[in-house]
C-alpha cells in the first residue's frame, strides 16, 4: 500500500491526538467480516462492542428498533433549483 501511495503523490498523515475519532459497530452476518477489515484500515474509525448513542455507523444483518428509534431527523433540505 505504501508502494501505491508512494508512487502516486499520496500521503496518509497519522492521527493528531485532537482529531475526532468515529465509532462503528459491526453485528455477525451479512460480510462483518468483510466490513470489519475495511473499517480498521481508516485511522479514524474505531470499532465498539455494543451500540450507544455516540456510534456513528451500524452494519448488521437485521434491523434494531431500539437504534432507529433514538435517531434524530435530518435537518437538510435540498436547494431547489431555479
Amino acid at each position: 500500500m505504501f508502494r501505491i501511495n508512494y508512487t502516486n503523490d499520496l500521503y496518509v498523515c497519522s492521527k493528531e491526538e485532537n482529531e475526532k475519532t468515529l465509532k462503528f459497530y459491526v453485528g455477525f452476518g451479512n460480510n462483518s467480516a468483510l466490513i470489519k477489515g475495511i473499517m480498521r484500515r481508516r485511522f479514524w474509525w474505531q470499532i465498539t462492542d455494543k451500540i450507544s448513542e455516540d456510534t456513528n455507523f451500524v452494519w448488521t444483518q437485521l434491523k434494531i428498533a431500539e437504534f432507529f428509534k433514538g435517531q434524530s431527523c435530518n435537518s437538510y433540505a435540498p436547494k431547489e433549483k431555479n
